[in-house]
């Protein structure tokens, strides 16, 4: 999955700690009622089915909530580059 998520996003990438493990048994008694949580400020971030609901839904949901954050932190939410920001100024002040 790692080389998958540089090859994604175009950056080597070098995991502190990572691991990964099933519980086969594990279901939340409550689930949270966001559908993930990021802190854009950490970069931080988590999904799962624990998030939304006890459910491969929830966690398909979650997962997608957590890409659709990403994303838009990527994307819309990115400061405007210098190159834009000289040419719009350009095109209002004349």
């Amino acid at each position: 999955m790692l080389d998958v998520l540089q090859r994604t996003l175009r950056i080597p990438l070098q995991p502190v700690h990572c691991k990964v493990h099933r519980l086969r048994y594990g279901v939340p008694a409550v689930s949270l009622e966001n559908q993930c949580l990021r802190d854009p400020v950490a970069g931080l971030g988590a999904c799962g089915d624990w998030c939304l609901s006890s459910s491969i839904e929830g966690a398909f949901l979650s997962g997608m909530s957590m890409a659709g954050a990403l994303l838009r932190h990527m994307t819309v939410d990115r400061p405007a580059t210098t190159a834009f920001s000289n040419a719009r100024s350009e095109t209002t002040a004349g």
